[in-house]
């Protein structure tokens, strides 16, 4: 006998539903027809979930009308993972058609810039994409560095300080680095040196910027070199640490006052920031 056949005929019904970690163990009983789970995504919501960022914004965990869960496995996942109750909206009686799947998550996900965008934030690519570096670069051991930064994490970061958001994003977006310096490398590292001596922060930039009347050997000199020679590697994480590890090493150089010719590789892991002085 085919599902048709035997389908229950109801109208699809809508509620708010606090799952508990033992009702979400329960619901994926009855997940036989998703996909593959991503260990990383349940990761990332469970971590929504603890820093009290999870929102009811009207996505639904979803149910056809013989009770298999089409939708929700990942955030299900992620309560058991957190452990507490989580408040979500559902769907119960979809119909249990083969090609109801086709229809489901089709959307194009809001990226981190568009989000910052829709809250009011300018230069919202810049700010979103110097924030999830940060977050990339301080993950520590915990293997977050391999996640995608959630929305509502980077616009609660940005929220904790928009101001020097914004003035990093103006100086970050100014043609002449543009074309040699990844932004999220520069954005990050101004965070940090702007922390340690503002006014030394712009000074050290506008050097780097214009390469004017620097002697040689001149740390800011030695790191435009280094920028503008050829770059072989190709993964793209790999290259804006690159870009930020020889930025944070010619500050260091300069307030210390060494002349250094050029930059050794160095082996300094990828998800460690770079203490400045």
């Amino acid at each position: 006998m085919n599902n048709t056949a035997r389908k229950i005929q109801t109208e699809p019904t809508f509620e708010v539903v606090v799952v508990t970690p033992k009702t979400a163990k329960q619901w994926l009983k009855n997940n036989t027809r998703n996909r593959r789970l991503n260990n990383t995504t349940v990761e990332r919501f469970a971590n929504e979930m603890k820093a009290g960022a999870w929102r009811l914004n009207g996505e639904t965990i979803k149910f056809d009308n013989f009770g298999a869960l089409l939708d929700g496995q990942h955030r299900l996942h992620a309560v058991i993972k957190y452990g507490h109750p989580i408040r979500f909206h559902v769907v119960y009686n979809l119909p249990a058609e083969d090609d109801l799947f086709t229809t489901i998550d089709t959307g194009t996900p809001r990226s981190n810039a568009s989000a910052l965008g829709l809250a009011g934030v300018k230069n919202a690519s810049t700010v979103a994409s110097s924030i999830a570096f940060m977050k990339a670069t301080t993950g520590g051991d915990n293997g977050y560095i391999h996640a995608k930064v959630s929305n509502s994490e980077v616009l609660d970061r940005y929220r904790q300080n928009p101001g020097k958001w914004d003035e990093i994003a103006k100086i970050v977006n100014d043609n002449a680095l543009r074309g040699f310096l990844r932004k999220p490398a520069l954005g990050f590292f101004l965070w940090q040196a702007m922390d340690v001596d503002k006014e030394a922060a712009l000074e050290f930039v506008g050097m780097l910027k214009t390469g004017a009347n620097l002697t040689e050997k001149h740390p800011v000199l030695t790191l435009r070199n280094a920028l503008f020679a050829p770059e072989h590697e190709t993964n793209n994480k790999m290259i804006r640490f690159n870009q930020y590890s020889k930025v944070c090493r010619a500050w260091n150089a300069w307030r210390s006052g060494n002349t250094p010719a050029y930059f050794k590789k160095t082996d300094h892991p990828m998800h460690t920031p770079i203490k400045l002085h």
